[in-house]
């Protein structure tokens, strides 16, 4: 018959402590494992709120998301993550180097003499720039042509027989170039079928005037406004350049102002902003010269500013007091959108056109003086890189990303003295999605990043 025996009080001690090693490693593995699920679930829950503004962003319009999804835009560069106690923040960056031909570049000194609201055109498959004025070596007035190809190579095609001028237009109809009154106070119409030699129609009947502009619409040429002592807002035709009418417009009409730009789009005669003693950033347009429709641009009043028209686009550029922007628009009314500020800086009484597949900016007067460098863009085909970060606090208190994460009290969606761990210049988090946004076809690609980069 066997004896029982019952264990010891040491047997029972470690028996004891092995049990309590065994429940804490238990409670450690369930804790941990407790702890990445929690984890997960605000990973997961952060990336889908980082992809469900992706799409937002996506179904934006284009030419708005840099400025709805900045500081003070609508609906703003934060969010509030749903099912999260944390905060989003949305950096939107224009990638020029990655598409190239976007940005501007430069010839710093063309051979031409620096000066100031010279005329530009487009003819015989060249570019021209014409006249000016230059007061910096006093040379004064200017009748000087000059032509080319690539924006660096001028030809110097001689001095015109029309006096030197300033602040007038020259365009192109009936396979001729065509100089048409200008600064200071003249009204002669001069041609010419290569830049070289120049036949005048005689004086117009409109006045001597400065600053006025014109284009062509309708098989016509038209003058429009300027300034002869007054502020004009007459509006001429002519089919030779010899007779010329003058329209009978009808209210609403755009007041007398001079240094403003026209241009055609749409089928209709634009005019836009300009100044009459106070700065205007007015756009009408019209389908005859008679009925003129407005509207008020985006873009801050200014005049010595050029516009033209590309890409399927009206552009304007620069100008007193438009610095360095540039603006865009698919209707002229409300859809001006600005892009950066222009490698060119801050300018106006320049001269622009479009040849080569390119915008082109020419001389005018800048913070340093007159200039005579040339500048060219292909547009802006924009590649945008959207970065999408959620930043969070678990319920045991755990923070996951840099935005708040020396003191959550500080979620702002900034970089706070402190949280810039890696010192990158960007919030960062474990849920961060980075794309490109392609301005012609809203293609996105998109690198994601399910740990901190």
């Amino acid at each position: 018959m066997s004896k029982k025996q019952g264990f010891t009080i040491a047997e029972l001690m470690v028996a004891s402590a092995m049990l309590v090693m065994l429940l804490a490693g238990f409670l450690a593995a369930f804790n941990s494992i407790l702890k990445t699920a929690n984890y997960s679930e605000g990973l997961s829950l952060a990336y889908v709120a980082c992809l469900s503004k992706l799409e937002e962003i996506i179904s934006h319009d284009f030419n708005t998301i840099r400025r709805d999804y900045g500081p003070g835009g609508t609906p703003g560069w934060t969010f509030t993550p749903a099912g999260l106690n944390g905060l989003g923040n949305i950096r939107i960056a224009d990638r020029r180097e990655l598409y190239g031909g976007g940005e501007w570049t430069v010839t710093p000194s063309a051979p031409w003499v620096t000066r100031d609201i010279p005329a530009s055109v487009v003819y015989d498959n060249r570019m021209w720039i014409m006249g000016g004025v230059n007061y910096d070596s006093g040379m004064g007035f200017l009748n000087d042509v000059w032509s080319s190809t690539d924006g660096i190579n001028w030809t110097f095609v001689g001095n015109a027989p029309w006096s030197g001028r300033f602040a007038f237009p020259c365009l192109v109809y009936g396979n001729k170039m065509w100089v048409l009154g200008g600064g200071w106070f003249l009204n002669d119409i001069w041609y010419s079928n290569d830049g070289i030699n120049w036949t005048t129609t005689g004086n117009a009947p409109w006045s001597g005037r400065a600053g006025q502009t014109a284009l062509v619409y309708d098989n016509k040429m038209w003058v429009m406004g300027g300034f002869d002592g007054t502020y004009l807002d007459d509006v001429w035709y002519s089919t030779n350049g010899l007779t010329w009418t003058q329209v009978a417009t009808q209210p609403p009409m755009w007041a007398g102002r001079y240094v403003h730009t026209a241009l055609v789009y749409d089928n209709r005669m634009w005019i836009l902003g300009g100044y009459n003693g106070t700065y205007l950033n007015d756009v009408w347009s019209s389908n005859d010269g008679i009925h003129w429709t407005p509207t008020v641009a985006g873009w801050s009043e200014r005049f010595g500013h050029t516009s033209v028209v590309y890409d399927n686009r009206m552009w304007v550029m620069g100008g007193a007091w438009g610095g360095d922007e540039v603006w865009c628009s698919t209707d002229g009314t409300t859809s001006w959108t600005v892009t950066d500020a222009a490698l060119w800086g801050t300018r106006q009484d320049h001269a622009s056109l479009v040849y080569d597949s390119r915008m082109w900016i020419f001389g005018g007067f800048t913070t340093g003086g007159l200039r005579n460098d040339v500048w060219n863009s292909a547009g802006y085909d924009r590649l945008l890189e959207v970065v999408i970060t959620v930043c969070w606090r678990q319920r045991d208190g755990r923070v996951f990303g840099e935005d708040g994460s020396t003191d959550w009290t500080l979620l702002n969606g900034n970089i706070d003295p402190g949280e810039d761990l890696n010192n990158n210049g960007q919030v960062d988090s474990p849920a961060q999605l980075r794309f490109l946004l392609s301005e012609k076809d809203m293609l996105n690609l998109r690198r994601t990043f399910l740990g901190r980069p």
